[in-house]
This record gives structure tokens, sequence and C-alpha cells, in this order.
């Protein structure tokens, strides 16, 4: 349910650029919110997408950090601030890391959400002007920190970074969304950079960094393997000089099948149980 305030910044943004995705801002302040009450006893950080978010249920001692169309710069960034100093980090690299940007996208309006809290300067300061973020900042800022504050107050001590509502069913993907997929492909490559920065921060500073490809349902897999697979091995080229990072990759497991997703690239709850367990066992390794 949306606060008061939330509902006034829905109609800001609506008015000056229109279709605010609100419940995913107010998901995002939930997941920012709880950022400043990451227990003193974490030792693994998550980090990755909406197919993390959905996909991972950390366990004791660990932080989830992903959020709905986190880029691989905003995963950089989250590190840097709160996870430079824990034992294990483990990574989503999913179909789209080597090219989404989260301020050129349709949600961009979540990446001024993360500026206003978090004071994380836009990946392309110019395009998210071209998308009116600039203007939406100035007249949502003391909006979003009322809302961001309370939702603080809220957060309980034990909290780890889970705030997910599973739908409990799959949805199967209709011909138009399966070919605003297939477009995305032709992006530029663009943030594989940020990717390597991960990597030698976490080698130079001596932590565990598990990197790991999330599974897709058989809708995803029949019409997108050859792409994810080009995707997947320009970042295995990468890992191959760093033989202490690890890569797990479960895009093609056959152990998921549409049971375990609710629409063609997010797990269910049962999916995602299974995915932490497979996860947890590789983590074991590191020790």
């Amino acid at each position: 349910m949306l606060s008061v305030i939330e509902h006034f910044f829905q109609n800001i943004i609506d008015k000056l650029r229109g279709k605010p995705d609100i419940l995913a801002l107010s998901e995002y302040l939930l997941i920012l919110a709880g950022l400043v009450k990451i227990p003193k006893n974490t030792d693994t950080i998550i980090l990755g997408s909406s197919h993390f978010r959905f996909g991972y249920l950390p366990q004791e001692h660990q932080y989830n950090i992903s959020m709905a169309s986190q880029d691989l710069y905003y995963s950089y960034q989250f590190y840097k601030k709160y996870a430079a100093d824990v034992k294990n980090i483990v990574l989503s690299f999913s179909y789209f890391s080597p090219y989404h940007v989260l301020c050129k996208c349709k949600f961009a309006d979540l990446a001024m959400v993360i500026k206003i809290v978090e004071g994380i300067d836009y990946q392309y300061p110019e395009a998210a002007k071209e998308k009116k973020l600039d203007k939406l900042e100035k007249e949502c800022r003391k909006y979003i920190l009322k809302s961001y504050k309370r939702k603080v107050a809220l957060i309980p001590d034990n909290y780890i970074g889970n705030v997910i509502s599973y739908k409990g069913y799959y949805e199967k993907p209709s011909e138009e969304f399966i070919e605003t997929v297939r477009k995305t492909f032709k992006r530029e490559h663009v943030q594989m950079q940020y990717l390597v920065k991960i990597i030698e921060e976490t080698v130079e500073n001596n932590q565990n960094l598990l990197i790991v490809c999330p599974p897709m349902s058989d809708d995803f897999i029949s019409n997108f393997k050859e792409e994810t697979d080009k995707n997947l091995s320009e970042m295995l080229r990468i890992v191959k000089d760093y033989p202490k990072v690890r890569v797990v990759n479960y895009f093609c497991d056959k152990d998921f099948s549409n049971a375990d997703f609710e629409d063609m690239e997010h797990l269910s709850f049962s999916g995602a149980e299974k995915l932490t367990r497979k996860i947890q066992e590789e983590l074991k390794k590191f020790n």
C-alpha cells in the first residue's frame, strides 16, 4: 500500500513525464532504507537485479541488495559503499548485464531515487536529463526523503533485505514481450568495465567473489539461448584471468522448469528456494 507521501510524488512524476512505476519506487525506498541497518555480522552481500531480488533468499549473516533493474554500474557503486569489507560477494550476471543501463531505461525514475537517497550520481547525466530526471529530482526530493525516513523507522533490526511478494503461478510471455526483449540484445555493451572493477577490487580486498548466471524459463531459453550464450561467453573471457573468482552458470540448468518461475525470467518462491540451496553449496567451496 502506498503512503500519502508516495501518492504526492506519483502525481508529480505523472505531471512532468508520465507513467511512473510508483510501486517500484516504493519498493526501492524500502530496500534503500534497509541498508542503514545491515547487521554488523553480515559476511555475504548479494548484488544484482530483480533476477536475484526474486531468485535469492538471503540466509543468516547474509544481506540482499538486489533490486529491480540494478545494472552493473549500480552493483559496483553498492559494492564500494556497503560490501568492500565483507567476506563473500555474490553477483548476478544475467543476459542483459553487458548492456543494461538503468538511467536510460523505462525505470529511470529509480536512478533518481538512488541519487537522492544514496548520493550516487547518474551513470550518464545527459541521458538522465533527457528523461527529465533533473526536474523530477527537484520536485520530488522532499517527498522521497520523507518517505525514505519513514521506511527507515519501520525496518526491523533483523532485516536481511528481502521484500518480495510472489504471485504463485507462471505467466506465459506474450509474443509482444518476447519481441521487446529480443530488441534489447542489439544494445551496445557498455557495462563490462564495472564487472572488471568489481572483480579487481574483490581480488585486491581478498574477498570471495561468486558470479552467478541465474536460471531462465524454458520459454526464455527457446527464444534467446544463442544471444545469451554470447553474452555469458564475454563475461567468461574476462573472468578467466582471475582464478580466485568462481562462476556458476544456471542459465540452462535442467533442475529448473517453468513451474519454478513466475514469468519468463523471474523465479517463483519454490524456484528461489532451489537456487538459494545451490548457491549456498557453491559458497561452501570457498572455505
